[in-house]
């Protein structure tokens, strides 16, 4: 499954390689709730190791820490408009932890939680 694939792959620093499923699973996969849950925590550890990255070497070819981010958020956003609706996942879900250092996460948290 190409979906668990980009998580190993976001765990073990694979950014690049990430990256590229990511980008192609965002464009082929089926547009519910849980494949688009599952691809934004795939963004999120991808966000989480290209921030690593960025402290030690200058990397390129490969989008930024923000924009990796705003994909994460995005596609979170999606799979919330579908029905996605494990609060508890949201709250808890360890793959979602570097999304939890911004503010868009919290709003986007607080609107879902407010329509529930």
């Amino acid at each position: 499954n190409r979906l668990r694939l980009l998580l190993a792959q976001a765990r073990s620093g694979e950014v690049v390689e990430g990256v590229e499923i990511a980008d192609e699973l965002a464009k082929s996969i089926a547009k519910d709730d849980i494949n688009r849950y599952d691809l934004a925590c795939g963004y999120a550890q991808l966000a989480r190791e290209r921030k690593t990255l960025e402290k030690g070497t200058e990397s390129t070819g490969i989008p930024s820490k923000e924009e990796l981010f705003n994909s994460a958020l995005e596609t979170l956003s999606d799979a919330l408009k579908h029905g996605f609706g494990r609060n508890a996942d949201l709250r808890l879900d360890p793959e979602l932890d570097p999304l939890r250092e911004t503010a868009e996460f919290e709003a986007l948290l607080n609107q879902h939680l407010k329509e529930a």
